[in-house]
């Protein structure tokens, strides 16, 4: 097996999982690792497809986004010690999401997405304690989030009731 498809299965298992296990506001459609054309028409390694209850007008759904963008990267490093390419989308897709955050919670502040974290520290400080949060579930979660993995290299796509039998027969 290659290993970017072992990384691949990880880390979209991180995402699959903290849609459905750990975020109420999420609800995970499917999860996948077969390569998919993504934005600009981009091969990407595969995908989590999601959706929420309310469109992201709302905090909560906002935070629950936030956390799902960032436990793939998180599932790589925690679960394999390494984390491939490519990570740094989801990095970026949580980086929006937490200045649009403070924009709608702080609207009087000038909380702009493209000035350097430097400036935006109030967004790094959102990301690291939802970093800090999502790394606690992926630890204590591994099992869970391993054994998905191992499913997706198996059957290439999950859908979002095949992820919660899983997840409910690990727990057994």
């Amino acid at each position: 097996m290659k290993q970017y498809q072992v990384n691949r299965a990880c880390h979209e298992a991180g995402h699959a999982f903290i849609a459905v296990a750990e975020e109420p506001n999420l609800s995970l459609l499917e999860v996948s690792i077969r390569p998919s054309f993504g934005p600009g028409f981009i091969i990407t390694g595969g995908g989590t497809k999601i959706s929420s209850e309310e469109e992201t007008d709302n905090y909560n759904v906002l935070i629950s986004k936030i956390k799902h963008k960032l436990a793939g990267y998180l599932a790589e490093k925690i679960i394999l010690g390494k984390v491939s390419p490519g990570s740094d989308i989801d990095f970026k897709e949580a980086w929006l999401l937490s200045c649009r955050y403070l924009q709608m919670k702080y609207p009087e502040r000038k909380i702009n997405p493209d000035d350097p974290p430097e400036k935006n520290k109030e967004a790094c400080a959102l990301l690291e304690r939802l970093m800090e949060d999502t790394a606690k579930i992926v630890k204590d979660h591994r099992s869970e989030i391993k054994t998905i993995a191992e499913k997706l290299l198996e059957k290439k796509t999950l859908s979002g009731k095949e992820v919660r039998e899983i997840i409910k027969n690990a727990s057994r």
